[in-house]
């Protein structure tokens, strides 16, 4: 029998599978550096990698079959597929044809907002039963029928890069505003990038080329939608893990990574 935990996700105490953070269908599985983002400087993690690689990309052993087969692979994960497959053909046509808005249809919104958070939940070397935004929607991915939970935010914006992040619990501050900090986790993969967030009151964080679909979040699963993007307006690439003007980030000590295809640089063996 191989490991046996709670699943990360309907945290029952199984059998774990092997579940691709960033699914293969969506990210080639290539050989991948995984940059460790440490929270804080503490004595127990002094001396340890950073930095390592993956031969087939990110994966953990934190899901059971049925979570990660059943739940995610053939319920969720295509509906999340079909959309980064359109995005990534209307991005490079946009490239070509100067089109200034893409126009994505059919779009199951409601099975790509999950299997995101699926995924983002999967990342968690441990089960957490206590975290307030895995709670909230770990309760979203098990419950077809339920919304979006009202208190956290779900937005949308092209990533037309290489480098992929799970960045979890991050909180901005804007100096001298007097709003309170801003919290923030992201999943970011060619061609798009997603974040659950609290709600934005401070202006500056309304970021442009973000967009909130979080009020078309419901329980039905099958609706299709249609999705305009803005092809002129390119989002950051280090957004969320960069502060806007006047700001900081804070952070916990949940993990946050980033990968990037690695080049192997030895030199030949002549």
């Amino acid at each position: 029998m191989g490991l046996v935990r709670r699943c990360n996700l309907c945290l029952k105490r199984k059998e774990m599978t092997r579940d691709h953070i960033f699914p293969q269908s969506i990210a080639m599985p290539v050989q991948r550096q995984i940059n460790l983002i440490l929270k804080q400087l503490k004595p127990a993690e002094r001396g340890k990698r950073t930095t390592s690689i993956a031969q087939n990309g990110l994966q953990k052993r934190t899901l059971c079959g049925n979570c990660n087969n059943k739940i995610l692979g053939t319920t969720l994960d295509p509906a999340l597929e079909y959309l980064c497959k359109e995005t990534s053909i209307q991005l490079r046509n946009a490239m070509f044809l100067m089109n200034s808005v893409m126009h994505l249809k059919k779009i199951q919104l409601n099975k790509v907002a999950r299997a995101v958070a699926g995924h983002f939940i999967a990342h968690d070397d441990q089960a957490t039963h206590k975290h307030l935004v895995v709670k909230a929607l770990r309760r979203f991915v098990l419950n077809p029928d339920q919304c979006f939970p009202e208190e956290y935010r779900f937005h949308i914006w092209l990533y037309p890069f290489k480098e992929q992040a799970v960045l979890k619990d991050l909180f901005h501050a804007q100096l001298g505003t007097g709003y309170k900090p801003f919290g923030i986790s992201a999943y970011k993969t060619y061609p798009l990038a997603f974040s659950f967030s609290d709600k934005i009151h401070n202006p500056a964080y309304a970021i442009s080329g973000t967009m909130d679909v979080t009020d078309h979040l419901t329980g039905d699963l099958d609706e299709f939608f249609t999705i305009k993007l803005d092809t002129r307006t390119i989002v950051d690439r280090n957004w969320p893990y960069a502060p806007v003007k006047d700001g900081a980030i804070l952070t916990s000590e949940n993990g946050s990574i980033t990968t990037k295809p690695h080049m192997n640089t030895k030199p030949y063996p002549y």
